[in-house]
């Protein structure tokens, strides 16, 4: 009884300390970002392709953002371009794949309460805010761990060409401008690494 219970916490440890492998990767394009309001100008759009990642980048009058995909979240950083307070108001916010749509939650929300209201992240002007997207249907309790898991957003050859999209609403000056970015997954076939964290995303490590 010892021998199997030692058994299954060195197993837990390695799936929370060790990084894993995958025969594949995907990385993101930014292909486009529409915007609701005329009061939004100088907009550019950069992608960067890393050796297992991507990084994408949007900047515009309101604000400056670069985001990080990873295999079950998007990491960002957000900058208040603005000489205001601007917010983003998370329960309009959503995530979809293809046609499917669904609520997003990010750090600090305890996971059960995912689905709840949660209250907007203000940037002061000039100030930046890091923080994560993470699709609320992509979360589940595994019973055998005892503890929840995070499912990939892309997972195999078919998804390969996939559009993502993220609807993220800015509030300012009392007006809701709606940010919707539209990313373009492309698949790669290559074995690559990954660390599950200890709170169980999952994170594209660099190749050596």
């Amino acid at each position: 009884m010892k021998r199997i219970l030692l058994s299954a916490i060195v197993i837990l440890s390695t799936i929370l300390t060790y990084a894993e492998t995958r025969k594949e990767y995907f990385t993101l394009s930014l292909m486009s970002v529409d915007v609701n309001s005329n009061e939004v100008d100088s907009t550019s759009i950069t992608n960067v392709t890393l050796d297992v990642s991507s990084i994408n980048y949007y900047t515009d009058s309101v604000m400056s953002i670069s985001f990080m995909p990873q295999l079950t979240h998007f990491d960002f950083v957000i900058k208040n371009n603005t000489d205001k307070t601007i917010k983003i108001i998370w329960d309009e916010s959503m995530f979809f794949k293809g046609n499917v749509s669904d609520k997003v939650f990010h750090s600090g929300v305890v996971i059960k309460d995912r689905m709840n209201q949660q209250s907007p992240s203000s940037i002061l002007k000039g100030m930046e805010l890091s923080d994560i997207i993470i699709p609320c249907s992509n979360v589940s309790f595994n019973s055998y761990f005892g503890r929840w898991v995070y499912n990939f957003m892309l997972f195999q050859e078919k998804d390969n060409g996939e559009v993502l999209k993220i609807l993220l609403p800015i509030s300012i000056n009392d007006e809701i401008v709606e940010y919707v970015f539209t990313f373009k997954a492309e698949y790669h076939k290559a074995r690559v690494k990954y660390r599950i964290s200890g709170d169980g995303l999952c994170y594209y490590v660099k190749l050596k």
